[in-house]
């Protein structure tokens, strides 16, 4: 998983600055409270519950999505959202159409002569999805109205009737693209297995997408032995280095190659606690020029006394005559997977040592 910049943000003391636009003099702590508990709270401005909000709706802290909803007054977003900062403070969110606004960044449409308006698809310009109503969303700087079940994963929405895969989700999870990053704001999902209408792999959340050509859509099922994959969730069993689903022969996958259980392993071990990454072809080309970094299970190397064809199938010792071996004590060694004690001793400013006893 990619790492996620965790930036705090100072939280601001708004409700005494508040008071006194409110007022007009300097506010005590209980002019404060008073403004606040008379839901005269502005958008953007931090809250405790809906009934703070002139808009009615005080939203949580939570993740980068609802942080990078807090807008500036020009209506662009406030965060840097792709960094991954967040704002540990809860706010007001925009008001409704009809509802007053002092400027854009106020306002879920348009703010104009202090009112919150409807936008007009294709006409309104914007700034971020927020400064279009209803279901319109911001494309090229304009407000656009998409079709029913017209939009493609992963593109920005404000309803599930918009989306192709049914789901509009400010939670998307992500398999290939900056895995396990949310997105900035509400997003199409992807399709789940059994669903129709992937057009590559991309589109899947939890199998592969079979059947899609360029005319027409495909559909997100586990694929059997001798299609393409990138990654094991994909097929009905193993997807292979080169990428194509397969079927090991019982102990016939070697360290590091990728398994799906212990009898396919020639250690006797699938590794389900150590995902590895494989870099596997992108079949999203026709030429397979590009390759994707996807984390599968992996099987594990031999000990000593397990099964190997060469030393590299071996965690320790070396490989004689299909079995890992160690050396006995007192043999040369470089490190204590070359010792069956697990235990070499190398003196101080040495490359080599002695296979040792070791600590009982």
């Amino acid at each position: 998983m990619l790492a996620l910049a965790h930036t705090w943000v100072a939280k601001l003391t708004t409700a005494a600055v508040l008071a006194q636009l409110l007022i007009g003099v300097t506010a005590s702590p209980f002019d404060a409270v008073l403004a606040i508990r008379s839901g005269t709270v502005a958008p953007n401005q931090e809250c405790s519950s809906n009934s703070d909000c002139r808009s009615g709706n005080c939203i949580e802290w939570q993740d980068i999505y609802t942080a990078c909803q807090r807008l500036t007054p020009s209506g662009d977003y406030a965060y840097n959202c792709n960094s991954g900062e967040y704002y540990f403070q809860d706010y007001c969110s925009g008001v409704a159409v009809g509802q007053a606004c002092a400027n854009q960044g106020e306002c879920v449409g348009r703010c104009s002569k202090g009112k919150c308006v409807k936008t007009v698809s294709g006409k309104t310009k914007c700034k971020t999805d927020l400064g279009c109503s209803g279901l319109q969303v911001c494309r090229n700087s304009t407000c656009f109205l998409p079709a029913p079940k017209s939009l493609e994963p992963r593109e920005s929405c404000k309803g599930d009737t918009s989306c192709r895969s049914g789901r509009c989700v400010t939670d998307l999870a992500e398999r290939f693209i900056g895995e396990g990053i949310y997105p900035v704001q509400p997003s199409c999902d992807v399709f789940q297995k059994g669903q129709q209408g992937c057009r590559n792999f991309y589109d899947c959340y939890d199998a592969a997408c079979l059947n899609a050509t360029t005319t027409s859509y495909g559909t997100c099922q586990l694929a059997p032995d001798g299609e393409r994959c990138v990654a094991n969730f994909q097929c009905q069993n193993v997807c292979r280095a080169d990428g194509i689903c397969y079927t090991p022969a019982p102990g016939s996958v070697r360290k590091r190659d990728t398994c799906t259980e212990s009898s396919q392993c020639l250690s006797g071990a699938c590794n389900d606690n150590d995902f590895i990454y494989h870099y596997r072809p992108d079949f999203t080309k026709s030429d397979n020029s590009t390759f994707e970094w996807v984390s599968d299970l992996n099987c594990a190397g031999s000990p000593i006394g397990g099964k190997c064809i060469t030393n590299d199938d071996c965690d320790a010792g070396t490989c004689k005559s299909g079995v890992c071996k160690g050396k006995p004590l007192g043999a040369s060694c470089a490190s204590k997977t070359e010792c069956t004690s697990m235990s070499c001793t190398i003196p101080s400013g040495s490359k080599n040592g002695k296979c040792t006893k070791g600590s009982a």
